[in-house]
Formats: structure tokens, sequence, C-alpha cells
């Protein structure tokens, strides 16, 4: 960007002071009403325009509220599908599943499992089994509709069918609209503001119908806004009307304020200001008013402009023809801007990637973030990450980050393909010379290697490339190929690359310092230490949350058996690929650990014993028919594994590591190569 050229000396028929001179000595003494009049209608307009956003605000809180409390119920409903009592409909434990959901909620006020063809209930919240519920005509109606959320009167009903396919179940529950009623009345406590809920009939769903049936009609075909509400010819509003429609769930919120309390400001501001004017007005200049307006429209437009800044906006520029002092101070104010929009783009740059590389949870995770995130800043097409390999000094690609309209290979293979000497083309000569390269046309540059014919990798036009540089010494490469608008690379924008990677370059070694410092060398999991601190923190949260955590510890069957017989080499090639089974089977959130030998464990946040003998079942099996190489015919492990649950089964980190591990010694005693939760028949 071309920074701005000052003026450094206003000659003196352009200073403000000699304009200033002029307009006091020239101008005449004019009534201070006609300025008086005009800041008081600003005023009362500002004023009137805050009121009527606090009232928009208002509206947005109830839309919150609405939602939130929607998605508690569809969060219920979905847990509710979860439990294994549902898979047995007609069955007294599918009723006691809903009852025991029914308890716990005060606003449920039912739950239903019917069957979708015929109607007919097969379990329900009532407190006996046999109990027939009794409903009314229209809630029979009801069990008819394809819908999944239906709004009545004072209530709403959320309608799902089971997880089964081939299941002809659905899951009803009807909720009560008290709980919410309760949090709007809250919004409006101490305020005339009054809330309705209604559909695009015109039905107040919140059962209140406080309102003119007329005036929601007309209201919910408007759009979202605040509108003024007159009634018998009034001349002021005598109410502020604010409809916000909520298309996912077909209702309209609609927020009215009486008039009275939103103009009573406005009123009570105009009468002390008239009688300010009227006792000023005497002695004030008659061109007052003009030469107000010219001098201080300037400065009123730059402290917009300055507020625009402090709230974040730094595209900010002061548009200002003027030869005097103001122009000067607006050419200052720009260059000003220029400068700091340059230094905090490159400051949030460098604290963006710092983040992004701290939060990652892998070392691999931590690259491709780091690059994704500078593709993203300079807009480029495709960008990667070459690192040293200290062993013979070449460059491997680590990471790629490709554009998704270009086609391309796969990840993979590229990195096994991307192998550069030190000194070899632009990338080769950023690392050996510890400056940046740059290159506007590939084509024809002798100094950018060429791709391999064979390999279907499209050549880039423009290529920048930066050392990765750490107290001087170059551990890799950073490239970014290409403009998604076709723009070529500027010579500042290598200076701001090579400042980012060197940060870059910093970060990424602290990661790679930190992974190395809590993974255990041989199987890449997680080390015993590290489980220890995660166990805590995970008991922590699953303390404060009221959340389940479940525990598995596992261990490879026959193990000392199986290094007596094939050795330790193949007995540590085994750990590895159980290892690789693992890490591939667990989610994001949980954290598989090697708790010492060819023991493991895995803590599974937010998870029951019950569902975590899910995922431990489909580890099992997979360990048991994976095909372990290293010998002419492959061969077979198993597994045995224990699982403990808290605060249901261990009310402390010890128990849940001991009831786990009774839970593992007992599987050894059932013949190995099985599950158990533990149990106090285990004792």
């Amino acid at each position: 960007m071309t920074e701005p050229v000052l003026n450094q000396k206003i000659p003196f028929i352009h200073s403000i002071k000699v304009k200033a001179w002029l307009a006091v000595l020239f101008m005449a003494v004019v009534p201070l009403v006609a300025l008086g009049l005009y800041s008081l209608s600003i005023l009362s307009q500002i004023t009137h325009n805050l009121i009527i956003k606090s009232n928009l605000q208002a509206v947005q809180q109830v839309k919150s509220e609405i939602e939130d409390y929607l998605q508690l119920y569809r969060g219920l409903i979905a847990l509710l599908k979860t439990d294994k009592r549902l898979e047995t409909p007609n069955s007294p434990e599918a009723s006691e599943a809903l009852r025991e959901l029914k308890m716990n909620y005060e606003f449920l006020e039912y739950c239903i499992l019917y069957n979708n063809n015929s109607r007919a209930i097969v379990a329900h919240s009532r407190k006996e089994y046999n109990e027939t519920p009794n409903f009314s005509e229209n809630e029979k109606g009801i069990f008819s509709l394809k819908k999944k959320l239906v709004f009545y009167p004072g209530k709403f009903f959320l309608f799902e069918s089971l997880p089964d396919p081939n299941s002809d179940f659905r899951i009803l529950l009807s909720v009560s609209f008290q709980k919410l009623k309760k949090s709007l009345d809250r919004i409006a406590l101490g305020t005339s503001f009054h809330v309705s809920l209604v559909d695009q009939a015109g039905m107040e769903v919140l059962g209140q119908n406080q309102l003119d049936p007329e005036l929601v009609k007309h209201l919910v075909k408007q759009e979202y806004g605040a509108y003024e509400v007159f009634f018998n010819n009034e001349t002021e509003a005598s109410s502020i009307a604010v409809i916000l429609p909520m298309p996912s769930t077909g209702l309209n919120i609609i927020v009215t304020q009486e008039g009275k309390e939103v103009f009573s400001l406005v009123k009570n501001m105009k009468t002390g200001t008239f009688g300010v004017i009227a006792i000023v007005a005497l002695v004030a200049f008659f061109f007052g008013t003009f030469f107000s307006i010219q001098m201080t429209s300037p400065i009123i437009m730059m402290a917009d402009k300055a507020n625009e800044i402090s709230m974040g906006n730094l595209e900010v520029d002061v548009r200002s023809n003027r030869r005097d002092e103001i122009g000067f101070l607006a050419s200052c104010f720009n260059q000003m801007t220029v400068k700091i929009r340059k230094k905090v783009f490159e400051l949030t740059a460098l604290y963006n990637i710092s983040s992004i590389i701290n939060r990652s949870a892998t070392y691999q995770e931590a690259l491709d973030k780091a690059l994704a995130h500078v593709v993203l800043i300079f807009k480029a097409k495709r960008g990667s990450i070459m690192l040293l390999e200290e062993a013979d000094e070449r460059l491997r690609l680590s990471s790629v980050k490709i554009s998704e309209e270009l086609p391309m290979p796969e990840k993979k293979v590229i990195r096994s393909y991307v192998l550069l000497k030190k000194g070899i083309g632009l990338a080769g000569k950023a690392l050996e010379e510890g400056v940046a390269k740059i290159s506007l046309d590939c084509q024809n540059d002798e100094n950018f290697l060429k791709y391999n014919d064979s390999f279907d990798l499209q050549l880039p036009s423009m290529v920048l490339c930066a050392p990765l540089l750490i107290n001087g010494k170059a551990i890799g490469v950073i490239n970014l190929a290409d403009r998604l608008d076709n723009s070529p690379f500027m010579g500042d924008e290598l200076d701001l690359l090579m400042t980012i990677a060197s940060q870059t370059a910093l970060s990424i070694a602290n990661a790679r310092l930190n992974e190395l410092a809590i993974t255990d060398g041989l199987t890449q999991l997680f080390i015993h230490r590290y489980f220890q601190l995660k166990l805590d923190e995970e008991l922590k949260r699953s303390t404060r949350f009221n959340d389940p955590i479940s525990l598995i510890l596992f261990d490879i069957d026959h193990f000392k058996k199986f290094n007596d017989t094939w050795g330790h080499q193949q007995g540590d090639m085994v750990l590895k690929e159980v290892a690789k089974l693992l890490k591939e089977s667990v989610r994001d959130t949980d954290i598989p650990c090697r708790y010492g030998g060819e023991e493991f464990t895995i803590i599974l946040p937010r998870t029951t014993a019950e569902q975590a003998i899910v995922f431990a079942e489909r580890l099992r099996k997979t360990v048991e028919t994976n095909n372990f190489s290293g010998q002419e015919k492959p061969l077979s492990v198993t597994i045995s594994i224990g699982i403990a649950e808290y605060p249901k089964m261990a009310k402390s980190k010890a128990e849940l590591v001991k009831f786990s591990d009774k839970a593992l010694y007992y599987c050894k005693k059932q013949g190995r190569n099985c599950t158990n939760i533990y149990s106090t028949e285990m004792e």
C-alpha cells in the first residue's frame, strides 16, 4: 500500500487561525435557537434510536433463551435414544427409561414411545407400566404428524424415531412452556416489556394472549425490525413492537414496550433544553451555526473514525481535501492507520500461529494447522513446509496445504515424493543461504526445480520460499505458490513471510520438544506420567460438570510367552502395531496411553461404562483379526480389557485404576481375549 505524502508546511492563508479570526470578525450575531433546535433534534433521534436498539437487543436475548430451551430438550431426546432399554419398546424397562427422564425434568409433562404405523402407545412415563394415558382430542391428533417439532398453546411436542432404521417406533416428548415463560419474565423484569411467541397463523403458543389478534396478524407478516404502533388516530405511538422470525421453528418473537416509557426520556430532555435555549438565544451569534458546522464537522468526522479504530476497525481512512491544519491532521491520521494495520496484521498473524501450534494435540497437527493459517493469510493456492533431515541434510515435505480447486495427488504420496538436497531449487537455496527467495515466473526461472513429468503435479506460476530459522540455523523451509486471485506476490510480503517463518520455526520446535516429552518412543502413545496428569484433569472436570468418565485398561495376552517364543524384537513390533490400531480407533477427545510394558490404557471423557464396552469390544476384535507381520506366517494376538466408571463405580482416581485393573484380572481368570466391566462380584 502506498503511504500518503505529508505537506510539512501549511501556507499562512490556509491556517485555521486565520480562518477562525476572519469568521469571528465578519460574521454577525445570530440567535442560538437554530443550533439548539438542530442539536435537540439530533439528540432526540439518537435517544430514540438507542431505545429502539435496546428493544432489538432484548428480542435477540429472547431468541437465545428460546433456542437454548429447545436445544435442551433436543439434547434430552438424543440422550434418550441411546438408552439400551428402548431396544425393547414394549417392555416395563422402556417405560422406566421414559419415567426416569420425566422425573428428572420438572417441565417435561410426559414421554411416550408409540408405534408409528398403528399409533399404539407401547411405553410411557406414567407411574404404572399398565396405566393408560389420557389425551385430549387435540393431543391424539399429534401422533399422525410427520414433523419433529409441533407447538400448541402453553406447550410443544418433540418427535424422534429410534436409531434402528428398521424400527417403526417413535419417541414423543411433551414439554411445558412454564420454564421458558419464567425466563422471559426475568428478562422483562422492571420494564414494560411484554414477550409473545406466535406461529405464522398468529396463535400465541405461550398461552398468554395479551396482544390484539389483529396486531399480531399484521406483525407476523413484517420483516425483522422495530415498529411504532398507533391506535385510534394517535399522533404519538402508543407502543413499540419488535418482530423477529425464527424460520427454523416457524415461530415469531414479538416484544412490545409501552410508548410512554419509550418517549418519556425524550420529552424530559426537550423540556429542559427549550428552557436553556430561550435564555441563551438572546446573546448567540446569527452566523454561529454555519461557523460551527464548518469548523467542527471535520473534527467530529475524525473523532468518529478514531472511535471506529478503537472498536477494532483498522480499515479506516479520513478523506479530506483541506490544506489547513485539519487536512494535515487527516494525512497524519491516514499514515498512522497504514502503519498500525501493517503492524497489527503482522502481530495477529504471529499470535494466531503460535496459538494454533500450542493448541494442537500432535506435532503433525501443529504443522498442518500452522501451514493452513499461513496459506490463508497470504491467500495462496497452495503451500508446504519442508523440514531438514539432519542425518543426510535433505529437505523432506512434512506438511502440504492444497486448494480444493486444484487436482492434486494424495498428500501422503506428495510427502514421500518431494525430497530436496541443500542448495537445490528455490527451497534448497533459501535453506542454504538463510534468506527468503521469490520467483514470479517459475516456468522460465532456472533456479526453480521442475517437477518430474511422470508425477501429475501442476507447475506453479509464482513461488515464495522462506527459511525456518532458529538462532540463525535453518531447520526447514516454508513455501507458498500462486494467489487465489492470481495477483503477484509483493516485496513487502517477502519480509512478512520471513518474520512469520521465524516465529513458526520456534513454535514448531517447541511443539516437537513437547511431543517428545509426553509420548512413548516405541508406541508414540502418551507416557504413564502424562496419563496420571490427564486423568487428574478429567476427574476434576467430571466432578465439576457431573459427567461420567470411563477408564479402559488392557494388555496383550501371553506377551511374556510371546517374547520368549519369537524374541523381543518381534514383541516390540507387536507393541507398535497394537498402539497404531489403538490410535486409529479412539476419538479426538479420548486419551490413549502406554501404561507400562504390554499394558495400555484409554481415558474416555463423558462416557459411561456401557458406552465404553462398545468401543472396547470393537478394539478387541480389531486386534484379534489383525495379521501381525515379522515371521514367515502372520501372527495373531489377542488382548484382555477391563473397564471402570467414575463416579458410578469408583469414587477416586485410585479406585478407578484399581477397579479397571480388577476387571482386567477377571478377564485373565475367564480365559483372556474378552472384555469386562467392573462389578463387586470380582472382589
